[in-house]
């Protein structure tokens, strides 16, 4: 019984693994014939260098449409993407939110490519998170690394009267040597 815990634990990293390196695209339109990975590839290279990242189009690896086509259709399939970097794919996911501001691209959501189980857990957080809000509702609560967590509200800093910039004073007594 262990051991099939371990293998199904293992199994699951190793899927996770697997997925670390894709992103899955949502919104983008097809292409009118049906499949046109060319016009795919056009269009994530839109979409990444709108929220301006310098990303070479060779370096977008296995981009396929996920779902069936069918005829007359109007849902949107989306688009995995599996790029060579995952510094990229971070960049790229940290910054989607900027396409809300980009009027054509407003619609379009990037999110991780996530497992059957870690879409099944992220629902039940999200049940979860708004019984939490309801519950608390004088605190600022959000999904932080499958789990929920109050937020704090940030402090503000008052700086010296004339001061500008962020940069804070340094620590007394630390690295001068006495």
């Amino acid at each position: 019984m262990i051991s099939e815990k371990v293998s199904e634990v293992l199994l699951d990293k190793r899927e996770e693994e697997l997925r670390a390196n894709n992103m899955i695209f949502f919104n983008l339109k097809e292409a009118e014939n049906g499949s046109s990975k060319e016009r795919d590839i056009e269009l994530l290279g839109e979409v990444i260098s709108s929220i301006r990242i310098d990303l070479d189009l060779s370096q977008l690896e296995n981009v396929t449409r996920l779902g069936r086509l069918f005829p007359n259709s109007t849902k949107i399939r989306p688009i995995r993407l599996s790029i060579e970097s995952r510094l990229k794919r971070g960049e790229i996911l940290r910054n989607a939110y900027k396409l809300k501001d980009i009027g054509r691209l407003s619609k379009v959501g990037i999110g991780r490519d996530l497992t059957q189980k870690q879409r099944e857990n992220n629902i039940i957080l999200k049940k979860t998170l708004e019984v939490t809000k309801k519950d608390f509702p004088g605190k600022i609560w959000a999904i932080r690394r499958d789990k929920i967590v109050e937020l704090q509200p940030r402090q503000a800093i008052n700086l010296p009267a004339g001061a500008t910039g962020t940069a804070l004073p340094a620590p007394q007594g630390l690295g001068d040597g006495h």
